[in-house]
C-alpha cells in the first residue's frame, strides 16, 4: 500500500502559466488535494484538504477525492460474469497479451470516461499489466456532466481494483487555453489544444511519479482523429527524457465493438457529446435543426431504454438536472459565445 501523496491548491500565477505551451508547474502546484490509497472504496478527503471543481456559477467548490489501490483481476459484468470474448481472427488478436513498449513494467492510463476506457482496462488486466488510471478532463462541462462521467469511471475502477488518480478540475485554465477557438469544428484546432493540455498534465504526473510510459483511452472512439491524438501524446511526452507515449491502437482486434459490449453490460452512462460546452452547443444546434430534442444530461445509459436508470446510478446522475440549462448558458455567456 502506497503512502499519502500531498499537493496544494494551485496558485493563480501557476494556473496562468499552464495556459502557455511552455510554463509547466511542479506537481505540488497542480494538485489541490491529497491523493490517498484505499481498498475498494472512495473515502472523502480530510476537511482541511479538498479538491476543487468548478460549480455552475464558475466558482471553486470542494469535492471528494480518491486514489484506489488494486491488484489486477478478471473483470466482471454487472451480472457478475466476464464479458464474452471475441472469436475468429479479431478475437485471436484480442486474446493475445499486450506488452508495454521497451520493456516497461507499469503504465499510466489517461482516461476520458468509463465507456472509452472499459476495453483498454480489460485488455490490460487480461495481459497482467500494472497500470493506474489518471482522470484529468477539465474540458467536460457543465460540472454535473463532469461528475457523472468521473463517478462512473471511479465505480468501474473500484470494481476491478484499479488505482484511480482524481486530478484537478481546473476548467478556468481550459477556457483560457481555448480562447479564440470557440467556433472551431470537432477535430479542429480547439481539440488539439484540449488534448495538449490534458496530455501535458498526464506526462507531468508520469514524470514525477515514476511512470515511464503513458497512454490514453481517447483514441478508441471512432469520432476522434487518432493521428491528432497521438501527435499530442508524443508532443507531451517529449518534454521529459524519462517518459514516452504509447500510441497503441485500441480500436484494432474489435476493440471499438468491444467497448460498446462492455458499456452495455455495465450500463455505463451514455454521453451524447464530446464533453466541452462548445461541443454541447453545436450538438444541440444540429439536433434542433433535425427536429430532435436537446441533449438532457444524465438520462441515457447503455443497454437500457431511454429514461431508465440502473440501480447503481451515480450521485450526480440522480440529480434532477433543473440547473443544467442555467449552468450551460452561464458558461457560454461568460465566454461571450
Amino acid at each position: 500500500m502506497k503512502g499519502w501523496a500531498w499537493g496544494t491548491v494551485p496558485s493563480s500565477s501557476c494556473r496562468r502559466s499552464l495556459a502557455g505551451v511552455a510554463g509547466i508547474c511542479p506537481v505540488s502546484a497542480l494538485y489541490g488535494r491529497p491523493v490517498r490509497p484505499v481498498h475498494g472504496s472512495v473515502l472523502p478527503a480530510p476537511p482541511t484538504l479538498r479538491s476543487f471543481v468548478l460549480s455552475s456559477s464558475a466558482s471553486a467548490v470542494p469535492s471528494s477525492t480518491s486514489h484506489t489501490t488494486v491488484s489486477a483481476q478478471q473483470p466482471q459484468t454487472s451480472q457478475g460474469q466476464p464479458p464474452a470474448r471475441g472469436r475468429g481472427r479479431k478475437g485471436k488478436e484480442k486474446d493475445m497479451p499486450l506488452q508495454l513498449p521497451n520493456g516497461h513494467d507499469r503504465l499510466l492510463l489517461h482516461s476520458c470516461c468509463a465507456p472509452c476506457s472499459g476495453e483498454p482496462m480489460q485488455k490490460m488486466v487480461d495481459s497482467g499489466i500494472d497500470f493506474t488510471i489518471f482522470f484529468y478532463n477539465p474540458n467536460i462541462h457543465p460540472v454535473r456532466e463532469y461528475e457523472i462521467r468521473k463517478e462512473e469511471n471511479i465505480r468501474f475502477a473500484q470494481k476491478h481494483n484499479i488505482t484511480f488518480i482524481d486530478a484537478d478540475y481546473d476548467s478556468d485554465n481550459w477556457f483560457e487555453r481555448c480562447k479564440g477557438l470557440e467556433f472551431e469544428p470537432e477535430r479542429g484546432e480547439r481539440c488539439t489544444v484540449c488534448f495538449d493540455m490534458r496530455f501535458e498534465r498526464t506526462a507531468l504526473y508520469a514524470h514525477e511519479h515514476g511512470f515511464r510510459v503513458f497512454t490514453s483511452s481517447l483514441g478508441i472512439s471512432r469520432w476522434k482523429d487518432m493521428n491528432q491524438i497521438n501527435g499530442c501524446g508524443h508532443r507531451a511526452a517529449a518534454r521529459y527524457p524519462d517518459v514516452e507515449y504509447w500510441d497503441y491502437n485500441w480500436r484494432k482486434g474489435g476493440g471499438s465493438a468491444r467497448m460498446i459490449e462492455i458499456a452495455k453490460a455495465e450500463h455505463f452512462y451514455q454521453q451524447e457529446y464530446c464533453g466541452c460546452v462548445y461541443s454541447l452547443r453545436d450538438s444541440n444546434k444540429h439536433r434542433v435543426s433535425q427536429g430532435r430534442e436537446r441533449i438532457r444530461i444524465g438520462e441515457l445509459y447503455y443497454g437500457l431504454p431511454p429514461g431508465e436508470k440502473p440501480d447503481f446510478v451515480t450521485k450526480a446522475g440522480q440529480e434532477s438536472g433543473e440547473g443544467d440549462e442555467a449552468a450551460i448558458s452561464g458558461l457560454l455567456q461568460r465566454e461571450r459565445v
